[in-house]
């Protein structure tokens, strides 16, 4: 290992995360992989973060400090941080969760090893409540085409395993990402981000070693649902149908891009019934959603992603009466 240059550029956006940030720049800065940059930025946070950063700049010079002009969220805060990465992979990392001590180490060398241009680690779920869950377990190591793993993020097909949508159980080739960028104060910015990364990918690796916790703080942003998050959702998956139109409308791409589309208007819909009480609210709000989707995804074309069997039996409870057909 050629410990003269950055292997992993390490991006941490901070906002209002003062309590849990010791515990997060501890994992990062305590890794077993020492060639190592982390970048702090500062996206107007309040309290006496900057202070506390100043603190361990003093005790570790990997680590930089940079903030934003004004309040750009946690996509406009990695976006700065990309701008300033030198390393050879980047990693992003929120400022309230953390990671095993072995997991930049690994999943660099599984990098180097597959020539891989991302490298996923196993993804733990921690919730402020006592609650805990796997995301993403992987219990061996093994490589996927980006083209399959474009179809394992949007759930096109079942792999028996899950690709997540967080960017932050993974390492990116840093070359791969330079001109991809995540939307400013949005929600589900990384599901343009992952979409990109993974469609210009060659390989894409899952390593068995390490982990990534989440740390899910109850009341947190994707957790408090409101009509801005079935906006974004429009904005982000309107984006993505742009590129796929771009890619000249192949029948695969469209259906991936379905598959997507599809797959987070029912975590939204998750989202709605856990976050809302009352179904003439949940009605309102899964009404707007449902207009978003027909807005992104026609009749024709949602008819012929489904296939007429799938779309026959998707019907069939409203087709039959006591047991015998209507029509």
């Amino acid at each position: 290992m050629d410990i003269s240059k950055v292997a992993v550029s390490v991006i941490i956006p901070v906002f209002n995360t003062e309590q849990y940030f010791d515990r997060t720049i501890g994992a990062v800065a305590n890794q077993t992989l020492k060639n190592i940059e982390i970048l702090v930025v500062n996206d107007c946070s309040l309290g006496n973060i900057e202070s506390m950063i100043n603190e361990y700049i003093n005790l570790d010079s990997r680590i930089k400090y940079y903030k934003t002009p004004k309040n750009v969220g946690v996509g406009g805060a990695r976006n700065l941080g990309l701008q300033h990465a030198t390393g050879e992979y980047v990693m992003f990392c929120d400022s309230d969760d953390w990671l095993d001590l072995c997991t930049l180490e690994a999943m660099y060398h599984a990098g180097n090893r597959e020539n891989a241009d991302i490298v996923n680690c196993s993804f733990y779920r921690d919730y402020n409540n006592g609650g805990k869950k796997w995301d993403c377990y992987y219990s061996t190591d093994y490589v996927v085409n980006g083209q399959t793993a474009l179809k394992m993020l949007a759930h096109q097909y079942d792999y028996g395993v899950e690709l997540c949508v967080s960017t932050t159980n993974k390492i990116y080739r840093h070359q791969l990402i330079q001109n991809i960028s995540f939307m400013e104060n949005v929600c589900y910015e990384e599901a343009l981000f992952n979409f990109c990364a993974i469609q210009k990918s060659a390989i894409v690796a899952f390593i068995k070693t390490g982990k990534y916790t989440y740390y899910k703080r109850l009341g947190s942003n994707l957790q408090s649902m409101t009509m801005k998050h079935i906006d974004d959702y429009n904005k982000v998956f309107s984006r993505i149908k742009v590129l796929i139109d771009m890619d000249g409308k192949s029948k695969v791409s469209k259906h991936t891009f379905i598959a997507y589309a599809e797959y987070f208007m029912n975590i939204i819909i998750e989202q709605i019934y856990e976050s809302q009480e009352g179904e003439e609210v949940r009605k309102r709000y899964i009404m707007s959603l449902l207009k978003v989707f027909d807005s992104l995804v026609s009749l024709e074309d949602y008819i012929d992603f489904l296939g007429i069997e799938r779309f026959r039996w998707n019907l069939q409870p409203i087709m039959m009466h006591n047991g015998e057909r209507l029509l």
